[in-house]
């Protein structure tokens, strides 16, 4: 139970449940958002991307088609919007690192290609059976591959 005499936020920050994550202000006095934030908001788009991608290959493995798939245009929008969510949190990261001055390391232009290859899984997974086997295959090989060249940064 938190003391009625300490804030809330500085209950959780003392006790380092979540870091502080309020406005950042850089040297020049604006404000920009703190590296935490895009990350979860990068994660975010990670997760509802794959979901979003697991569920047409689901529906097509189980025999359905993609004219008897009745959320087909709430899934695209929600694909796009986390597809949007994993660009602005992956270069909102960069930006804080201050990686992306003076051009963009190889190992972002791969992430790049597999975050391109991923948002457009969604049109080939409800094209044939064929093409929903081989993304629900790919997927996750590509989910993995985005996170080692992140994590060891190869090239």
């Amino acid at each position: 139970m938190v003391p009625p005499e300490i804030e809330i936020r500085d209950y959780f920050l003392r006790r380092r449940i979540f870091p502080d994550i309020g406005p950042y202000i850089t040297a020049n006095g604006n404000q920009s958002m703190p590296y935490a934030v895009y990350k979860l908001t990068h994660l975010l788009g990670i997760f509802v991307l794959l979901m979003t991608l697991a569920l047409p290959f689901m529906h097509m493995l189980r025999g359905g088609t993609r004219a008897d798939f009745p959320r087909r245009r709430t899934l695209a929008l929600t694909h796009g919007a986390a597809s949007f969510l994993v660009l602005l949190g992956g270069f909102g990261m960069l930006a804080r690192l201050g990686i992306v001055q003076g051009g963009l390391p190889n190992w972002i232009l791969v992430k790049l290609t597999i975050w391109l290859v991923l948002s457009a899984a969604l049109a080939v997974a409800l094209r044939t059976t064929a093409g929903a086997r081989a993304v629900l295959i790919g997927t996750p090989l590509l989910a993995l591959l985005a996170a080692a060249i992140a994590i060891y940064k190869p090239f």
